[in-house]
């Protein structure tokens, strides 16, 4: 369809504009800062605890993933469940607050 054409074609252009660099070191930052916060805050990481091995997509264990993932939505927190993890998925628009809110709410939807 014509008009998914010219939706890519949009997204194409804001990721030319930012710069798929800037795009990356940003994802390093957030990536770090969810490794962190995560920790900080008692969670279990899933996967790579360096940035130089893994992207910002951050996993980590909880029981029940679906029930937590169904909380979290209503709570208006956009993360997969994805077998025994919850995985959060920021993007060069997310905000460092965007990530401490994503930790607080998984915290405590988990301790809930």
């Amino acid at each position: 369809p014509v008009i998914n054409a010219y939706i890519a074609r949009a997204g194409m252009d804001i990721i030319n504009t930012i710069g798929v660099a800037h795009i990356r070191d940003w994802h390093t930052i957030l990536g770090q800062h969810l490794l962190d916060g995560g920790l900080a805050r008692g969670l279990r990481v899933l996967g790579r605890n360096s940035m130089r091995e893994k992207t910002a997509n951050t996993a980590f264990l909880v029981d029940d993933a679906h029930r937590v993932e169904v909380a979290m939505h209503a709570k208006g927190v956009v993360v997969a469940a994805r077998g025994p993890v919850i995985r959060l998925a920021p993007h060069f628009y997310t905000t460092l607050d965007d990530c401490d809110v994503a930790l607080d709410a998984l915290v405590a939807t988990i301790k809930s």
